[in-house]
């Protein structure tokens, strides 16, 4: 098994070795994962209740781990939780309702130790504001280092399961959001981060996190949460008030919708030109961004030229950014992408690859919301926003927002707000 599961393995008891009747997507013989704790005059009721729910939700994170929530089989969960499929549907609907109360769980607690983390944090801070902060950061690190298992259900395997899982995922998002505004807000200078960045560049903490995740041999070492600290507050300046939005010119960019793709081949062809075009979309943006007379200029016209292929194929945007399609080929894609990010850029200030991993996270996050928003011809509108994630802790908010203006006055679209 992966790492711990979401709830703590039931007392006095070791893992079962009884032959199961259901087999894994590959054909190997499903054993249940601890014995079952039988009724008897010494047991209340309640107390063999709450160790089935148990051994159920340690059932759905194994399987998530082991072949990914959309391979898992309900006879296989019931195998791994010692009941039967009976009993496992008296307890949930179905297994999406089955997944949602493991989320739920699992996420309940996880934030129960992260917010613990803040808390002592600010108690211990005195003049350092930012104490609680880094704890908390500390702690989400544990929880991908010690609970590999449960926290790839709640970054990775939610993103395929269904629309009220993401629902969920926006949720918890939302509340790390809210909690990293509150604790930035505790700086002596009172200067911020714009709240629709801050949504970004959780997202693109996510992001990093589900890298880690995914990336076989990866490992949360000690410099990881502290990388990201000092890359959130990169953001933190008083000039980032400034940020310009993009203005669609639809009299230009707008485009009509195409119709989606026949992948005839299946899965495979699927992969094979979300490849390619991803990699033809990547080799555009540079060579745009090689005329500019400076690194950062060339980057907003790369941005741009990159959400304007987005815009101009919906089927291509909508594989790229919709969730739901190849969570972890997109991550493998977004990975070059980062890779490419510290590749060719300037020596000071270069950012370190989990940096990377995050703004090109943030810089996704923006380009999705956008899309499930108003639809692939709005893209090139939040190229800015796009531009300013990949370039304030690289240059410094100053020299994005300088770069960003003088696009602008190109005519790129840009507008003051």
């Amino acid at each position: 098994m992966q790492g711990e599961t979401a709830v703590p393995r039931p007392e006095g008891v070791a893992r079962g070795q009884r032959a199961g009747a259901a087999a894994d997507q590959d054909g190997n013989q499903v054993q249940p994962l601890f014995p079952q704790l039988k009724p008897g005059p010494s047991r209340a009721p309640g107390a063999v209740a709450a160790h089935q729910r148990t051994r159920l939700y340690a059932a759905m994170i194994e399987a998530c781990a082991r072949h990914g929530y959309r391979a898992v089989t309900v006879r296989e969960l019931a195998t791994l939780a010692g009941v039967s499929t009976k009993t496992l549907y008296r307890e949930f609907e179905s297994k999406e309702d089955y997944f949602l109360a493991t989320y739920d769980l699992v996420v309940e607690r996880a934030i129960g130790r992260i917010s613990g983390a803040y808390r002592e944090g600010l108690g211990l801070g005195g003049r350092d504001w930012d104490v609680g902060l880094r704890r908390a950061f500390d702690a989400f690190a544990d929880e991908l280092a010690q609970r590999p298992a449960p926290s790839r259900l709640v970054l990775v395997e939610v993103l395929v399961a269904g629309p009220d899982a993401l629902a969920r995922a926006e949720r918890a998002e939302g509340f790390f959001t809210g909690m990293l505004s509150g604790s930035i807000t505790r700086a002596p200078d009172g200067v911020a981060i714009p709240p629709g960045i801050l949504r970004a560049l959780v997202g693109g903490i996510a992001f990093a996190a589900r890298s880690r995740l995914l990336e076989a041999g990866s490992e949360v070492d000690e410099a990881w949460a502290p990388a990201l600290v000092e890359w959130l507050l990169a953001y933190r300046s008083p000039v980032s008030s400034r940020l310009p939005v993009a203005r669609l010119d639809r009299g230009s960019q707008e485009v009509g919708e195409r119709p989606a793709v026949d992948f005839e081949d299946g899965r495979a062809s699927f992969l094979s030109l979300l490849d390619r075009l991803c990699a033809d979309a990547l080799a555009e943006a540079l060579r745009v961004s090689v005329g500019a007379p400076t690194w950062a200029r060339g980057v907003c016209r790369a941005v741009g030229a990159l959400f304007g292929r987005l815009a101009a194929d919906p089927a291509f945007s909508h594989a790229a950014l919709a969730e739901g399609f190849e969570v972890e080929r997109r991550a493998e894609i977004l990975r070059g992408f980062a890779e490419v990010l510290v590749r060719r850029s300037p020596e000071v200030g270069r950012p370190t690859p989990v940096a990377a991993l995050a703004i090109v996270g943030a810089a996704w996050t923006i380009a999705r919301g956008c899309l499930l928003r108003s639809g692939p011809g709005s893209l090139p509108a939040s190229a800015s926003r796009a531009a300013f994630v990949v370039l304030a802790p690289i240059v410094g908010v100053e020299a994005a927002l300088d770069a960003l203006v003088v696009e602008q006055r190109r005519g790129l679209g840009f507008a003051d707000n």
